[in-house]
C-alpha cells in the first residue's frame, strides 16, 4: 500500500517511496517536482513561487507518476477545493484556448499552455477512477451537505464520511456536547457510511498510533472497499427520455441548466459540470426538468428534425 502525504512519519521529501512497516510512504518534493516540471524558457522555475494549485497538481503527478501494484494508494491531505477545481480545470483550459489554435500558432507560451492541459488531463483521469473520504467537523451539517453535492456533480466517489474528534460520554459537559454532535450528523443522513473518530489527547503519528484509530473508526468493516460513484442514467417513459443525475441534498432552486451542442451545463451553487450527452439525447430537446430526492431529471423528447420519419406502408 502506497501513502502520499508530506511529512508523515517523518519521511523527508524526494522522488521515490520509503518504506515505514508494510507502507511505502512517498512525500512529494514539490520544489523540485515543479523546477522539473516547468516547460518555459522564459523565465526560469527557480526564479518562480509555486502559483496557487501548483503543490496539488504536483502531487497527483507524483502519484500518478509512483502507480504500481499497489492494493490502495492513499492520499493525504487535498482539500475539497482542489479536488473540484482539478476535476474541471483541463475541460477549462480546453474551452479557453483549443488545442487546434494553440497548434496554429505556436510559441514557448502554448508550449507551457499543452503541457499543462496534458498534466490536468491525466490527472483528470487518476481522479475518475478514486473515492474520496471526507472528514468533517461534526457541527457543521449545512457545509457538509453542500460539500457532498458538489462532489457528486463532478462525479466523485465519496466512499465515507467521518466525523472527526468525536467526545466521549465523560461528564455532563462532554455528553451534552458529543449529543450536539451526533444531532448534527443525524441531520446529513448521507447514502455513505457516517463513521466516528475519537478525540485523542495527542495526534496518531506512529504507525501503532495510527492502526488503533483505524480499528476505532473501522471496527470489522473493510477500509479498502471499492466505491463507485452512480453513473449519469436514460431511461425511457413512453415517447420521452429521462436523464437522471445522483446528486445528494440538490434543492429546484439551487440547480441551472443549459445546452451547448452536444453538452448539458449543470450549475449548483458556483459549480459546474459539462457532461457530455449520451447519443440518443443529442437528437432529442430537453422539455423539463425537476430536482430533489437525492436526484436531478432531466425530461427530453425526441427533436422531429432529427429522427427518422416511418416510412407508410
Amino acid at each position: 500500500m502506497l501513502l502520499v502525504s508530506a511529512g508523515a512519519f517523518g519521511v523527508p521529501p524526494g522522488p521515490r517511496p520509503v518504506a515505514v512497516g508494510d507502507l511505502q510512504v512517498l512525500h512529494p518534493d514539490l520544489r523540485a517536482g515543479f523546477e522539473a516540471r516547468w516547460p518555459l524558457g522564459l523565465v526560469a522555475a527557480g526564479e518562480l513561487a509555486l502559483p496557487p494549485g501548483a503543490a496539488e497538481l504536483l502531487t497527483l503527478l507524483d502519484v500518478r507518476d509512483a502507480a504500481g501494484n499497489w492494493d490502495a494508494v492513499l492520499v493525504d491531505g487535498l482539500s475539497v477545493d482542489s479536488l473540484l477545481s482539478l476535476r474541471a480545470l483541463a475541460g477549462t483550459v480546453e474551452r479557453l484556448w483549443p488545442e487546434h489554435q494553440r497548434i496554429v500558432h505556436r510559441s514557448e507560451l502554448t508550449d507551457t499552455v499543452s503541457a499543462l492541459q496534458s498534466a490536468l488531463s491525466s490527472v483528470e483521469e487518476l481522479l475518475a477512477g478514486a473515492s474520496v473520504r471526507l472528514v468533517i467537523t461534526p457541527s457543521a451539517s449545512t457545509a457538509v451537505r453542500e460539500t457532498l453535492t458538489a462532489l457528486a456533480l463532478h462525479g466523485y466517489a465519496v466512499d465515507s464520511v467521518i466525523a472527526n474528534r468525536m467526545l466521549p460520554t465523560a461528564g455532563p459537559w462532554a455528553t451534552q456536547v458529543r449529543a450536539a454532535q451526533e444531532e448534527a450528523l443525524a441531520g446529513l443522513e448521507p447514502d455513505v457510511p457516517v463513521r466516528r473518530a475519537p478525540y485523542l489527547a495527542a495526534e496518531p503519528v506512529s504507525p501503532d498510533a495510527l492502526l488503533a484509530l483505524g480499528e476505532s473508526v473501522y471496527g470489522t468493516a473493510d477500509p479498502l472497499a471499492p466505491c463507485v460513484a452512480p453513473a449519469p442514467s436514460v431511461t425511457r417513459a413512453g415517447d420521452e427520455f429521462e436523464l437522471r443525475l445522483a446528486l445528494p441534498y440538490v434543492r429546484r432552486g439551487s440547480v441551472t441548466l443549459a445546452r451547448s451542442g452536444d453538452d448539458l451545463l449543470v450549475t449548483v451553487g458556483d459549480q459546474l459540470r459539462r457532461l457530455p450527452l449520451p447519443s440518443v439525447l443529442r437528437r432529442c430537446v430537453a422539455v423539463g426538468a425537476s430536482a430533489g430526492d437525492g436526484a436531478v431529471r432531466i425530461r427530453f423528447r425526441p427533436d422531429p428534425a432529427l429522427w427518422p420519419r416511418e416510412v407508410p406502408r
